[in-house]
């Protein structure tokens, strides 16, 4: 990269510095919050940690070896392994986030039994081992061994198995889930309307439960939909080069850099959006800071 370049670590670092912070109150909220401390939000903390060391390492540790010092072959490889270790932690997370969600609209009285806090942590603790499983214990001794074969054999695994089989899985989820909630508010809407008598309670808990599927329904929508939009770039851009079908030039490398780490730093962005408890507890939270700032004001 030269110095025609400069604009790309411009746009890195900003967005690396939206990643950082957005999915640090995230996981502030969420920790120190206890109205936060609930079933979808556990994944959704997962999901923002992954999401905030892959700020912390991938334009970083790419920044570190193309500026500042120069790195060996195996240095090179071990910052590799570091950033798509945190990206593929992502992506499991986010399949989770986007399972339990599907789960809870299409089966709410299973997904009552079957989630439990041991579930959760099952999951999740899955959703971390798999990457690091797949990129360090398998990937890493192979590469070592037999570095053409690694590349060659591994990665198109990888790519299929952490990009684009999720992408697929991902798009078949929400497209069901956006089916089953309009059809359901179509319902509502029609029961609504056809009643002429004042709402009974079990009407009122259907609609309130509605809305809320709604805001979660919103949330997973935006999340996958960012997700596909950022890596199916990657997908296409890793098969052309794996397979030999086409030159990239180096300006989509660097698209693809960005987008991937534009996913992460936009997931915060959807939770302030469209996750309202979230969302409430951000303006609290900056109400509370507002106070503070008069509060010191007046004293002075």
């Amino acid at each position: 990269m030269g110095k025609t370049d400069s604009w790309f670590w411009c746009f890195g670092w900003f967005i690396t510095t939206v990643t950082v912070v957005g999915n640090a109150l995230v996981i502030f909220l969420i920790t120190t919050k206890h109205h936060l401390q609930k079933k979808p939000n556990w994944f959704i903390l997962s999901l923002a940690i992954a999401d905030l060391f892959v700020g912390f390492t991938y334009i970083p540790l790419f920044y570190a070896c193309w500026k500042r010092f120069p790195c060996s072959k195996d240095g090179w490889f071990a910052g590799q392994t570091i950033k798509w270790t945190f990206l593929y932690a992502s992506v499991s997370n986010l399949f989770i986030l986007t399972l339990d969600r599907y789960i809870a609209l299409t089966s709410p009285l299973r997904h009552k039994w079957l989630v439990t806090p041991t579930s959760i942590a099952f999951s999740v603790i899955t959703a971390w081992i798999v990457p690091v499983i797949s990129r360090v214990c398998i990937f890493v001794p192979v590469h070592f061994i037999n570095e053409a074969a690694a590349s060659k054999y591994l990665l198109p695994v990888f790519l299929v198995m952490f990009e684009f089989v999720p992408c697929i899985l991902l798009s078949c989820f929400t497209l069901r889930m956006v089916y089953i909630a309009r059809k359901r508010r179509w319902s509502s809407r029609t029961i609504e309307d056809s009643s002429t008598e004042p709402r009974s309670l079990n009407l009122r808990v259907h609609f309130r439960d509605d809305g809320r599927a709604n805001y979660n329904i919103r949330v997973v929508v935006s999340v996958v939909g960012l997700f596909i939009l950022c890596y199916s770039v990657d997908v296409y851009i890793s098969y052309c080069d794996n397979f030999s079908l086409s030159s990239i030039s180096p300006q989509l490398w660097n698209v693809r850099h960005l987008l991937l780490v534009t996913n992460s730093a936009l997931n915060p962005v959807a939770y302030a959006l469209f996750k309202r408890d979230i969302r409430q507890a951000i303006k609290a939270l900056g109400c509370v800071n507002s106070n503070n700032s008069v509060s010191t004001s007046t004293e002075n």
